[in-house]
């Protein structure tokens, strides 16, 4: 029961929200560490070796901590020269393969900002939504393919390809003016060996880039939920605990909104992300009761916080859980 302002600050804390925040936060760390432990599953190593470097003149290039073996014919130019917009060119490096056309290819390497497994540092480049991707390798290994994707620049499109890693996304790219873009596409065929020493290279799926952003996001998650526990328990008002309730509904509601854009639309990790928001919606509304002093709305929100803390722990399971398991 809420009990007045001018009441006993131990009688002022409903009882039964700081014991089930602390239980029902464990249960979730233990799932957060299942599905940081198999977020791999599905991944893991590259069924496929990489290739051996082709005989003949090649040129060997780094980017972060890959090491590309390519063409040497493809001549090193500023990222700017390759006429695309929004590229980032702190992670990318750039090439010129058919200068009389303006042909380029770039080469680029960062963490993913959707499922499409596409780099963040090219993304951005992309006009659109790239489509479904093709299975496809580069320099032996699995790889997505994305073709004749439109750019912001109106009159150039471009093929790429990713291969995710742990140290981000590799992705090969070919760029030229849509007139001309016969001459340039699939020119990531011609890349000859890829290696990165320490990083795990993974084979794309379409929830590998929910798995791989779940563990940190969890961490951050749980991090937000034990400070709102923590004021929680503080609490002396009624005020000050509709704001340690509306803490947790905003990191519920900031996880899922970050979790999204990575989630299939359909499957565990999109249930995960419906569960989140439902969670969300519980502790604000728990949040709102405690602000009135409603005991009626209150404890109807103790069964609406439990049940959606359960819920979003079911659906952690399930996304930790291999097919058929």
């Amino acid at each position: 029961m809420i009990r007045s302002l001018r009441s006993s600050p131990p009688a002022g804390r409903p009882a039964w929200v700081a014991r089930g925040l602390v239980a029902i936060f464990g249960a979730l760390a233990v799932a957060g560490v299942v599905v940081a432990a198999v977020v791999g599953w599905r991944a893991g190593f590259a069924a496929t070796s990489p290739t051996p470097a082709v005989s003949g003149e090649s040129r060997a290039v780094r980017l972060g901590p890959a090491h590309l073996t390519l063409p040497s014919t493809w001549t090193p130019v500023s990222p700017a020269r390759a006429g695309v917009s929004r590229l980032d060119p702190d992670a990318t490096i750039a090439f010129a393969i058919l200068p009389s056309l303006s042909g380029h290819a770039l080469v680029t390497l960062a963490a993913p900002t959707d499922r499409s497994l596409i780099p963040s540092s090219l993304r951005r480049a992309l006009k659109a939504a790239p489509g479904r991707p093709r299975p496809t390798a580069l320099a032996g290994y699995r790889a997505w393919s994305y073709q004749s994707v439109a750019l912001w620049r109106r009159d150039a499109v471009m093929d790429v390809a990713v291969v995710p890693t742990s140290a981000g996304v590799l992705a090969v790219a070919c760029v030229a003016p849509r007139v001309v873009f016969g001459a340039v596409a699939g020119c990531e065929l011609d890349v000859q060996r890829i290696s990165l020493p320490g990083a795990r290279v993974f084979a794309p799926a379409p929830e590998l880039a929910f798995r791989l952003q779940v563990a940190a996001a969890l961490e951050r998650l749980n991090h937000l939920r034990a400070r709102g526990d923590t004021d929680l328990r503080a609490a002396r008002s009624r005020g000050g605990q509709s704001r340690a309730l509306r803490v947790v509904a905003a990191a519920y509601t900031d996880t899922a909104e970050g979790l999204a854009p990575f989630a299939p639309q359909q499957g565990a990790p999109a249930a995960v992300v419906a569960a989140m928001r439902d969670a969300a919606r519980a502790y604000r509304a728990a949040g709102e009761a405690a602000a009135t002093g409603s005991s009626r709305r209150y404890t109807a929100g103790r069964t609406t916080v439990r049940a959606a803390e359960a819920q979003v722990a079911r659906a952690l399971q399930r996304v930790s859980r291999r097919p058929g398991a």
